[in-house]
């Protein structure tokens, strides 16, 4: 089992004007968490975005993240949160569509 210490935020996705993924704006947030000390980033989680973003836009979040933490703290995609058994067991965040 899996144990977590520290401060762990889950991050929200903004979003730009024509309703895409703010990839910059995401990398900001990211960067000012960092800049305060938390200890990882969770993406797609208990902000309820697993189920409204689409898998390319979990995908998207996922890398942005990623780039923008450089490896200095983990991050956790518990993005299962799907409508279905089916759709989690494809794990449309790497790379499967739903």
């Amino acid at each position: 089992m899996a144990h977590f210490e520290g401060i762990i935020p889950a991050v929200t996705t903004p979003f730009d004007a024509s309703g895409a993924v703010d990839q910059a704006a995401l990398e900001r947030n990211v960067s000012a968490y960092l800049d305060a000390g938390v200890h990882g980033i969770v993406a797609n989680g208990t902000m309820g975005e697993a189920g409204s973003l689409s898998a390319e836009e979990r995908r998207t979040v996922v890398a942005t993240i990623a780039r923008a933490t450089g490896g200095r703290v983990p991050g956790w995609t518990p993005g299962a949160w799907v409508t279905s058994a089916r759709r989690a067991a494809r794990r449309p965040w790497s790379g499967e569509t739903v």
